[in-house]
Protein backbone atom coordinates (compact mmCIF):
# COMPACT_ATOMS: atom_id res chain seq x y z
CA UNK A 1 0.00 0.00 0.00
CA UNK A 2 1.30 3.69 -1.01
CA UNK A 3 2.41 5.78 1.46
CA UNK A 4 0.00 8.43 2.07
CA UNK A 5 0.69 12.18 3.23
CA UNK A 6 -2.38 14.32 4.90
CA UNK A 7 -2.24 16.72 2.11
CA UNK A 8 -3.34 13.86 -0.71
CA UNK A 9 -6.47 12.61 1.28
CA UNK A 10 -8.63 14.53 0.07
CA UNK A 11 -7.26 12.87 -3.78
CA UNK A 12 -7.65 9.28 -2.46
CA UNK A 13 -10.83 7.17 -2.62
CA UNK A 14 -12.40 6.85 0.84
CA UNK A 15 -12.55 3.19 1.08
CA UNK A 16 -8.50 3.37 0.42
CA UNK A 17 -7.95 5.34 3.41
CA UNK A 18 -9.99 3.60 5.36
CA UNK A 19 -7.49 0.59 3.99
CA UNK A 20 -4.75 2.37 5.52
CA UNK A 21 -6.44 3.64 8.78
CA UNK A 22 -7.04 0.16 9.45
CA UNK A 23 -3.35 -0.82 8.98
CA UNK A 24 -2.23 1.83 11.57
CA UNK A 25 -0.68 3.76 8.67
CA UNK A 26 -3.17 6.87 8.49
CA UNK A 27 -4.25 8.29 11.81
CA UNK A 28 -7.74 8.98 12.63
CA UNK A 29 -7.88 12.42 13.40
CA UNK A 30 -9.85 15.72 12.14
CA UNK A 31 -7.70 15.45 8.51
CA UNK A 32 -8.82 12.24 7.87
CA UNK A 33 -12.41 12.97 8.92
CA UNK A 34 -12.76 15.90 6.50
CA UNK A 35 -11.63 13.83 3.63
CA UNK A 36 -14.66 11.14 4.67
CA UNK A 37 -17.45 13.52 5.70
CA UNK A 38 -17.18 16.68 3.82
CA UNK A 39 -18.17 15.20 0.33
CA UNK A 40 -20.71 12.66 1.19
CA UNK A 41 -21.51 11.77 -2.30
CA UNK A 42 -18.48 10.81 -3.68
CA UNK A 43 -17.02 9.20 -0.20
CA UNK A 44 -20.02 7.19 1.58
CA UNK A 45 -20.61 4.31 -0.59
CA UNK A 46 -16.99 3.66 -0.06
CA UNK A 47 -17.17 3.96 3.82
CA UNK A 48 -20.48 1.56 3.20
CA UNK A 49 -18.30 -0.86 1.12
CA UNK A 50 -15.66 -1.05 3.68
CA UNK A 51 -17.80 -1.13 7.11
CA UNK A 52 -20.39 -3.86 5.61
CA UNK A 53 -17.02 -6.11 5.33
CA UNK A 54 -16.11 -8.29 7.95
CA UNK A 55 -12.36 -7.26 8.57
CA UNK A 56 -9.61 -7.94 11.07
CA UNK A 57 -7.52 -5.40 10.87
CA UNK A 58 -4.81 -4.54 13.24
CA UNK A 59 -6.36 -1.32 14.06
CA UNK A 60 -10.13 -1.26 15.30
CA UNK A 61 -12.41 1.23 13.34
CA UNK A 62 -15.83 0.47 14.30
CA UNK A 63 -16.54 3.16 16.73
CA UNK A 64 -14.96 5.46 14.06
CA UNK A 65 -17.79 4.37 11.57
CA UNK A 66 -20.50 4.31 13.98
CA UNK A 67 -19.32 7.58 14.39
CA UNK A 68 -19.30 8.69 10.68
CA UNK A 69 -22.69 7.22 10.34
CA UNK A 70 -23.91 9.16 12.92
CA UNK A 71 -23.22 12.50 10.77
CA UNK A 72 -23.88 10.43 7.64
CA UNK A 73 -26.52 8.05 7.93
CA UNK A 74 -26.71 5.63 5.24
CA UNK A 75 -29.53 2.48 5.75
CA UNK A 76 -26.74 0.83 3.04
CA UNK A 77 -24.55 0.43 6.57
CA UNK A 78 -27.44 -1.84 8.00
CA UNK A 79 -24.84 -4.89 7.53
CA UNK A 80 -22.41 -3.65 9.85
CA UNK A 81 -24.87 -2.01 12.46
CA UNK A 82 -26.18 -5.45 12.78
CA UNK A 83 -23.29 -6.94 13.33
CA UNK A 84 -22.25 -4.20 15.78
CA UNK A 85 -25.94 -4.92 17.89
CA UNK A 86 -24.82 -8.68 17.54
CA UNK A 87 -21.46 -7.94 19.48
CA UNK A 88 -23.28 -6.21 22.15
CA UNK A 89 -26.68 -6.84 22.09
CA UNK A 90 -26.86 -6.06 26.18
CA UNK A 91 -25.36 -2.57 25.77
CA UNK A 92 -25.87 -1.21 22.28
CA UNK A 93 -23.23 2.04 21.73
CA UNK A 94 -24.58 5.25 22.00
CA UNK A 95 -23.59 5.90 18.41
CA UNK A 96 -26.02 3.09 16.88
CA UNK A 97 -28.85 4.19 18.83
CA UNK A 98 -28.28 7.73 16.88
CA UNK A 99 -27.62 6.30 13.94
CA UNK A 100 -30.71 4.62 13.97
CA UNK A 101 -32.65 7.57 14.84
CA UNK A 102 -31.40 9.27 12.16
CA UNK A 103 -32.40 6.59 9.82
CA UNK A 104 -36.23 6.55 11.27
CA UNK A 105 -38.58 4.05 9.06
CA UNK A 106 -35.86 2.90 6.92
CA UNK A 107 -34.72 1.16 9.61
CA UNK A 108 -37.62 -0.70 11.03
CA UNK A 109 -37.70 -3.50 8.58
CA UNK A 110 -33.85 -4.35 9.47
CA UNK A 111 -34.18 -3.94 13.06
CA UNK A 112 -37.65 -5.91 13.30
CA UNK A 113 -36.04 -9.15 11.16
CA UNK A 114 -32.60 -8.87 13.86
CA UNK A 115 -34.89 -9.30 16.80
CA UNK A 116 -36.42 -11.99 15.85
CA UNK A 117 -33.25 -13.85 15.16
CA UNK A 118 -31.91 -12.60 18.13
CA UNK A 119 -34.81 -13.65 20.06
CA UNK A 120 -34.55 -13.01 24.12
CA UNK A 121 -31.27 -11.40 23.74
CA UNK A 122 -32.54 -8.65 22.08
CA UNK A 123 -34.24 -6.78 24.85
CA UNK A 124 -32.19 -4.17 24.13
CA UNK A 125 -32.82 -4.13 20.32
CA UNK A 126 -37.08 -3.81 21.45
CA UNK A 127 -36.16 -0.94 23.48
CA UNK A 128 -34.20 0.86 20.48
CA UNK A 129 -37.83 0.06 18.40
CA UNK A 130 -39.82 1.51 21.17
CA UNK A 131 -37.61 4.26 21.36
CA UNK A 132 -37.12 4.86 17.21
CA UNK A 133 -40.09 7.56 17.02
CA UNK A 134 -41.40 5.74 14.34
CA UNK A 135 -45.32 5.06 14.48
CA UNK A 136 -45.01 1.30 12.82
CA UNK A 137 -48.00 -1.32 13.65
CA UNK A 138 -45.58 -4.03 13.44
CA UNK A 139 -43.39 -1.90 16.25
CA UNK A 140 -46.52 -2.18 18.33
CA UNK A 141 -47.19 -5.63 17.87
CA UNK A 142 -44.14 -7.16 18.89
CA UNK A 143 -44.07 -5.15 22.08
CA UNK A 144 -47.55 -6.81 22.61
CA UNK A 145 -46.10 -10.02 21.59
CA UNK A 146 -43.53 -9.58 24.48
CA UNK A 147 -45.41 -10.60 28.19
CA UNK A 148 -42.09 -9.34 30.08
CA UNK A 149 -41.45 -6.03 28.40
CA UNK A 150 -44.81 -5.13 27.36
CA UNK A 151 -46.00 -2.92 30.10
CA UNK A 152 -42.52 -1.05 30.42
CA UNK A 153 -42.39 -0.51 26.62
CA UNK A 154 -45.35 0.20 25.35
CA UNK A 155 -46.14 3.36 27.07
CA UNK A 156 -42.59 4.26 25.57
CA UNK A 157 -43.49 3.71 22.10
CA UNK A 158 -46.62 5.48 22.42
CA UNK A 159 -45.19 8.50 23.67
CA UNK A 160 -41.78 8.60 21.40
CA UNK A 161 -44.16 7.88 17.98
CA UNK A 162 -46.61 10.39 18.41
CA UNK A 163 -44.18 13.54 19.36
CA UNK A 164 -41.82 14.77 16.70
CA UNK A 165 -38.45 14.32 17.39
CA UNK A 166 -35.53 16.85 17.21
CA UNK A 167 -32.59 15.73 15.71
CA UNK A 168 -29.50 17.69 16.94
CA UNK A 169 -26.45 17.49 14.72
CA UNK A 170 -24.04 14.80 15.83
CA UNK A 171 -21.07 16.62 16.98
CA UNK A 172 -17.97 14.32 15.74
CA UNK A 173 -14.84 16.97 15.36
CA UNK A 174 -14.87 17.43 19.57
CA UNK A 175 -13.52 13.61 19.93
CA UNK A 176 -11.18 13.50 17.70
CA UNK A 177 -7.62 15.76 17.64
CA UNK A 178 -6.78 17.88 14.76
CA UNK A 179 -3.77 16.17 13.54
CA UNK A 180 -2.63 12.65 14.84
CA UNK A 181 0.36 10.73 13.66
CA UNK A 182 -0.17 7.27 12.79
CA UNK A 183 1.56 4.17 15.67
CA UNK A 184 3.69 2.17 13.50
CA UNK A 185 5.10 0.05 16.05
CA UNK A 186 2.58 -2.90 15.45
CA UNK A 187 3.52 -2.70 11.85
CA UNK A 188 6.35 -5.14 10.26
CA UNK A 189 9.46 -3.87 9.19
CA UNK A 190 8.15 -3.89 5.55
CA UNK A 191 5.42 -1.96 6.29
CA UNK A 192 7.78 0.92 8.06
CA UNK A 193 10.29 1.18 5.82
CA UNK A 194 8.72 3.20 3.41
CA UNK A 195 7.65 5.87 5.69
CA UNK A 196 11.60 6.64 6.09
CA UNK A 197 11.40 7.80 2.21
CA UNK A 198 8.09 9.87 2.85
CA UNK A 199 8.31 13.91 1.91
CA UNK A 200 6.25 14.02 5.28
CA UNK A 201 8.68 14.71 7.88
CA UNK A 202 5.93 13.51 10.40
CA UNK A 203 5.88 9.79 9.10
CA UNK A 204 10.05 9.49 8.89
CA UNK A 205 9.48 10.68 12.74
CA UNK A 206 7.05 8.31 13.87
CA UNK A 207 8.68 4.83 11.36
CA UNK A 208 12.03 5.75 13.40
CA UNK A 209 10.30 6.38 16.11
CA UNK A 210 8.94 2.11 15.92
CA UNK A 211 12.54 1.42 15.37
CA UNK A 212 13.68 3.23 18.71
CA UNK A 213 14.13 0.02 20.77
CA UNK A 214 14.63 -2.30 17.99
CA UNK A 215 18.57 -3.61 16.93
CA UNK A 216 18.25 -2.54 12.91
CA UNK A 217 19.46 -5.16 10.21
CA UNK A 218 23.40 -3.85 8.79
CA UNK A 219 20.63 -2.51 5.70
CA UNK A 220 18.58 -0.31 7.80
CA UNK A 221 21.11 0.79 10.50
CA UNK A 222 22.97 2.44 7.35
CA UNK A 223 19.71 3.81 6.37
CA UNK A 224 19.34 5.54 9.56
CA UNK A 225 22.69 6.84 9.75
CA UNK A 226 22.79 8.40 6.35
CA UNK A 227 18.88 9.84 8.06
CA UNK A 228 20.44 11.24 11.32
CA UNK A 229 23.70 12.85 9.13
CA UNK A 230 21.43 14.81 6.12
CA UNK A 231 17.72 14.84 6.88
CA UNK A 232 16.59 18.56 6.22
CA UNK A 233 14.42 18.38 9.47
CA UNK A 234 16.33 18.72 12.76
CA UNK A 235 13.46 16.58 14.37
CA UNK A 236 13.94 13.48 12.03
CA UNK A 237 18.02 13.67 12.49
CA UNK A 238 17.16 13.86 16.65
CA UNK A 239 15.30 10.57 16.74
CA UNK A 240 17.19 8.85 13.96
CA UNK A 241 20.23 9.89 16.29
CA UNK A 242 18.27 8.36 19.07
CA UNK A 243 17.36 5.35 17.37
CA UNK A 244 21.62 4.58 16.98
CA UNK A 245 21.53 3.88 20.52
CA UNK A 246 21.10 0.07 19.67
CA UNK A 247 23.94 -0.16 17.24
CA UNK A 248 26.27 1.47 19.48
CA UNK A 249 28.75 -1.15 19.30
CA UNK A 250 28.81 -1.07 15.56
CA UNK A 251 32.39 0.81 15.10
CA UNK A 252 31.02 2.78 12.52
CA UNK A 253 27.88 4.44 14.39
CA UNK A 254 30.30 4.84 17.58
CA UNK A 255 32.34 7.12 15.27
CA UNK A 256 29.61 8.40 13.30
CA UNK A 257 27.62 9.50 17.43
CA UNK A 258 31.05 10.85 18.90
CA UNK A 259 32.04 13.51 15.74
CA UNK A 260 28.53 14.82 16.03
CA UNK A 261 28.69 14.99 19.90
CA UNK A 262 32.39 16.62 19.14
CA UNK A 263 30.71 19.07 16.57
CA UNK A 264 30.14 22.40 18.13
CA UNK A 265 28.65 23.70 15.00
CA UNK A 266 25.74 21.63 15.78
CA UNK A 267 22.75 22.55 16.75
CA UNK A 268 22.51 21.71 20.88
CA UNK A 269 19.19 19.88 20.12
CA UNK A 270 20.97 17.28 18.07
CA UNK A 271 23.56 16.97 20.10
CA UNK A 272 21.55 16.23 23.23
CA UNK A 273 19.38 13.45 21.12
CA UNK A 274 23.13 11.94 20.66
CA UNK A 275 24.02 12.13 24.03
CA UNK A 276 20.88 10.11 25.31
CA UNK A 277 22.29 7.96 22.19
CA UNK A 278 25.50 7.50 23.35
CA UNK A 279 24.31 7.30 27.26
CA UNK A 280 26.19 4.09 27.65
CA UNK A 281 29.88 5.55 27.43
CA UNK A 282 29.17 8.30 29.62
CA UNK A 283 31.93 7.60 31.99
CA UNK A 284 34.25 7.43 28.94
CA UNK A 285 33.83 10.00 27.36
CA UNK A 286 33.29 13.69 29.45
CA UNK A 287 31.66 14.61 26.12
CA UNK A 288 28.28 13.33 27.07
CA UNK A 289 27.77 14.64 30.55
CA UNK A 290 29.05 17.95 29.64
CA UNK A 291 26.50 17.83 26.91
CA UNK A 292 23.96 17.01 29.29
CA UNK A 293 24.49 19.34 31.31
CA UNK A 294 24.37 22.53 28.59
CA UNK A 295 21.37 21.27 27.29
CA UNK A 296 19.59 21.23 31.33
CA UNK A 297 20.36 24.88 31.34
CA UNK A 298 17.46 25.17 28.26
CA UNK A 299 14.45 24.77 29.42
CA UNK A 300 12.88 23.65 25.52
CA UNK A 301 15.95 21.01 25.98
CA UNK A 302 15.67 19.80 29.60
CA UNK A 303 12.97 16.93 29.33
CA UNK A 304 16.05 15.33 26.61
CA UNK A 305 18.50 16.07 29.14
CA UNK A 306 17.13 14.79 32.10
CA UNK A 307 16.43 11.55 29.76
CA UNK A 308 20.04 11.03 29.04
CA UNK A 309 21.15 11.69 32.77
CA UNK A 310 18.92 8.89 34.12
CA UNK A 311 19.83 6.66 31.11
CA UNK A 312 23.43 7.11 32.52
CA UNK A 313 22.19 5.59 35.67
CA UNK A 314 25.12 7.97 37.14
CA UNK A 315 23.73 9.10 40.66
CA UNK A 316 25.74 12.52 40.11
CA UNK A 317 22.14 13.24 37.98
CA UNK A 318 20.08 12.78 40.99
CA UNK A 319 20.54 16.26 41.41
CA UNK A 320 19.17 17.81 38.48
CA UNK A 321 15.92 15.84 38.81
CA UNK A 322 15.12 16.55 42.17
CA UNK A 323 13.76 19.86 41.71
CA UNK A 324 11.45 18.94 38.68
CA UNK A 325 9.58 15.97 40.62
CA UNK A 326 6.37 18.53 41.35
CA UNK A 327 6.92 20.45 37.94
CA UNK A 328 3.69 22.23 36.97
CA UNK A 329 4.73 23.85 34.02
CA UNK A 330 6.20 21.57 31.68
CA UNK A 331 4.37 17.49 31.78
CA UNK A 332 7.33 16.36 29.58
CA UNK A 333 9.62 17.17 32.24
CA UNK A 334 8.06 16.20 35.42
CA UNK A 335 7.70 12.35 33.38
CA UNK A 336 11.43 12.48 32.86
CA UNK A 337 12.87 13.22 36.56
CA UNK A 338 9.85 11.12 37.76
CA UNK A 339 11.41 8.04 35.79
CA UNK A 340 14.78 9.62 37.06
CA UNK A 341 13.77 8.87 40.50
CA UNK A 342 13.49 5.27 40.09
CA UNK A 343 16.67 4.76 37.89
CA UNK A 344 18.77 6.70 39.93
CA UNK A 345 16.98 4.85 42.96
CA UNK A 346 15.98 8.29 44.52
CA UNK A 347 15.00 7.02 47.78
CA UNK A 348 15.00 10.49 49.30
CA UNK A 349 12.68 11.45 46.81
CA UNK A 350 9.93 8.63 47.75
CA UNK A 351 7.25 11.58 49.58
CA UNK A 352 7.75 13.43 46.03
CA UNK A 353 7.08 10.51 43.98
CA UNK A 354 4.31 10.06 46.32
CA UNK A 355 2.54 13.25 45.44
CA UNK A 356 2.38 12.50 42.03
CA UNK A 357 -0.51 9.97 42.53
CA UNK A 358 -2.95 11.71 42.79
CA UNK A 359 -2.62 13.14 39.38
CA UNK A 360 -3.40 11.46 36.50
CA UNK A 361 -0.98 12.79 33.99
CA UNK A 362 2.13 10.83 36.19
CA UNK A 363 0.06 8.24 37.96
CA UNK A 364 1.90 5.62 36.35
CA UNK A 365 5.39 7.36 35.85
CA UNK A 366 5.07 7.63 39.78
CA UNK A 367 4.28 4.14 40.83
CA UNK A 368 6.69 2.25 38.33
CA UNK A 369 10.06 5.55 40.28
CA UNK A 370 8.20 4.04 43.34
CA UNK A 371 9.25 0.27 43.35
CA UNK A 372 12.27 1.41 42.18
CA UNK A 373 13.23 3.73 43.92
CA UNK A 374 12.09 2.17 47.21
CA UNK A 375 14.92 1.43 49.66
CA UNK A 376 16.07 -2.04 51.12
CA UNK A 377 16.31 -5.80 49.97
CA UNK A 378 15.49 -7.33 46.45
CA UNK A 379 13.62 -10.41 46.65
CA UNK A 380 10.36 -12.17 45.92
CA UNK A 381 8.54 -11.87 49.36
CA UNK A 382 10.09 -8.34 49.63
CA UNK A 383 8.64 -7.41 46.50
CA UNK A 384 4.95 -8.89 47.22
CA UNK A 385 5.18 -6.50 51.20
CA UNK A 386 6.48 -3.42 48.81
CA UNK A 387 3.08 -3.77 46.43
CA UNK A 388 0.63 -4.50 49.36
CA UNK A 389 2.40 -1.03 50.67
CA UNK A 390 2.51 0.99 47.64
CA UNK A 391 -1.29 -0.17 47.28
CA UNK A 392 -2.32 0.80 49.88
CA UNK A 393 -0.34 4.50 50.20
CA UNK A 394 -2.04 4.64 46.11
CA UNK A 395 -5.25 4.30 47.28
CA UNK A 396 -5.79 1.18 45.48
CA UNK A 397 -4.92 -0.24 41.94
CA UNK A 398 -6.83 -0.03 38.73
CA UNK A 399 -6.02 -2.35 36.28
CA UNK A 400 -3.23 0.13 34.19
CA UNK A 401 -2.04 0.93 37.96
CA UNK A 402 -1.43 -2.75 38.31
CA UNK A 403 0.28 -3.03 34.74
CA UNK A 404 2.84 -0.52 35.72
CA UNK A 405 3.73 -1.69 39.21
CA UNK A 406 3.68 -5.25 38.04
CA UNK A 407 6.64 -4.08 35.10
CA UNK A 408 8.79 -1.72 38.10
CA UNK A 409 8.34 -5.14 40.22
CA UNK A 410 9.58 -7.30 37.10
CA UNK A 411 12.31 -4.95 36.40
CA UNK A 412 13.29 -4.60 39.85
CA UNK A 413 13.35 -8.03 40.16
CA UNK A 414 15.00 -9.16 36.93
CA UNK A 415 18.03 -6.49 37.60
CA UNK A 416 18.51 -8.67 41.11
CA UNK A 417 17.57 -11.85 39.81
CA UNK A 418 13.98 -13.12 39.83
CA UNK A 419 15.45 -16.60 41.24
CA UNK A 420 17.40 -15.43 43.97
CA UNK A 421 15.96 -16.49 46.84
CA UNK A 422 17.99 -14.35 49.72
CA UNK A 423 17.47 -10.96 49.70
CA UNK A 424 19.89 -8.50 47.11
CA UNK A 425 21.06 -5.66 47.83
CA UNK A 426 21.18 -3.25 44.87
CA UNK A 427 24.25 -1.02 44.66
CA UNK A 428 25.18 0.92 41.51
CA UNK A 429 28.90 1.70 40.88
CA UNK A 430 31.00 4.38 40.28
CA UNK A 431 31.47 4.11 36.70
CA UNK A 432 29.93 1.14 34.49
CA UNK A 433 30.61 0.56 30.52
CA UNK A 434 28.28 -0.43 27.94
CA UNK A 435 29.41 -3.72 27.76
CA UNK A 436 30.63 -4.53 31.91
CA UNK A 437 28.29 -6.32 34.61
CA UNK A 438 25.17 -4.01 35.09
CA UNK A 439 25.64 -2.44 38.38
CA UNK A 440 21.70 -3.67 39.48
CA UNK A 441 23.61 -7.00 39.88
CA UNK A 442 21.47 -9.15 37.33
CA UNK A 443 24.58 -11.00 36.24
CA UNK A 444 23.66 -9.06 32.88
CA UNK A 445 25.75 -6.75 30.37
CA UNK A 446 24.93 -3.04 31.27
CA UNK A 447 23.92 -2.74 27.47
CA UNK A 448 21.50 -5.70 28.15
CA UNK A 449 20.04 -4.73 31.27
CA UNK A 450 19.77 -0.95 32.90
CA UNK A 451 21.27 0.46 29.66
CA UNK A 452 18.23 -0.84 27.46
Amino acid sequence: MPVIAPDRYASIPSYELLEAAELGHVAVDQRLLHALLDDPARTLPGIVKFANETRDGRVYLGEDLMRIFCVHPSVDAMPFLEREIRAFPDDIPEEITEILTRLGPQAVEPLLALQRDLGDQGSELLFELACLGVEDSRIEEYIRSNEAERDFLLPMYHEHSQRKLEIEPYEIWARYPEEDEPDFTQAPDNERLPFLDSEYAPHRIEALDAWLHEEHSPALRAKILRMAKSDPEIDVRCIAWEALREDFDAPDIRRALLARLKDGEAPLEERVSVAIASSYMHYEEPEVGKVLREAYEDEDLRAGALQGMWRTLDQEFAGFAEPHLGEEERPDVRTQALVAAGMLRMSDSIPEIEQAFDSADFRHEALYAWILASPGATSKAEMAALRTRLEAIAEGFDEDDAAAVERAIELRCDLAGVDIAEPVKQAVSAKVGRNDPCPCGSGKKYKKCCGA
